[in-house]
């Protein structure tokens, strides 16, 4: 299961809300929840808060359950607690995917899906390159309490120091990974890079 992180105000953005802004002609959103509902994941909940209706609406053909952070404000960890309490308690483990990376494909996803479930102990999945942790990351469903625990922005990273021995990596080649929007600056590099990285949608559309 993957949990799409979508309610965050963009306040680095100014009066543009990120999650809209286009690449490759979608909004971002969109681009991120495609690749992971292009991907081995069974099932997918976007949360959404900050121009909820907004982000709702530029997903409405996606299949995807929406849930509803009206605490947004408070940071990324409200956006997990009310993700993370919405799974089924008999799962293995949640992938977080942030929604202002939209270079992660599902072919990085799919690789996460597999080395989790190939891993006996179930360890938290963290891609990595040159020693730097990325994102998406599997959780575990025993570290759900921890994750409960936290509050404010920073999300779960800390906890990621704190349980290391029980974090597996997987080595990644090109920075999709590290790659997200927070500024304009961010964004127009983004667009920079969106023709070599992303596939034309309106060519495949033609190609129907």
């Amino acid at each position: 299961m993957a949990v799409v992180l979508a309610a965050g105000s963009s306040r680095r953005m100014g009066e543009q809300h990120k999650l809209l802004a286009k690449l490759n002609g979608a909004p971002m959103v969109s681009l991120v929840v495609d690749a992971v509902l292009s991907s081995a994941v069974l099932s997918t909940t976007v949360v959404v808060g900050y121009r909820g209706g907004e982000v709702r609406a530029a997903l409405k053909d996606c299949d995807v359950r929406i849930l509803e952070n009206v605490g947004y404000g408070k940071g990324l960890a409200s956006s997990l607690k009310v993700g993370l309490s919405s799974l089924p308690a008999e799962i293995e483990g949640a992938m977080i995917v942030l929604a202002d990376m939209p270079f992660v494909g599902a072919d990085l996803i799919d690789r996460l899906v597999a080395a989790f479930g190939s891993a006996q102990n179930k360890n938290i999945i963290v891609p990595m390159k040159s020693g730097r942790l990325g994102n998406p990351v599997i959780w575990p469903v025993r570290f759900f309490p921890e994750i409960m625990q936290l509050d404010g922005d920073a999300g779960a990273k800390a906890l990621l120091k704190r349980f290391s021995e029980s974090v597996t990596t997987l080595p990644v080649l090109d920075d999709a990974a590290f790659f997200d929007v927070d500024t304009p600056s961010e964004l127009e590099r983004a667009k920079l890079k969106v023709d070599a990285a992303l596939p034309k949608k309106d060519s495949q559309q033609s190609s129907q």
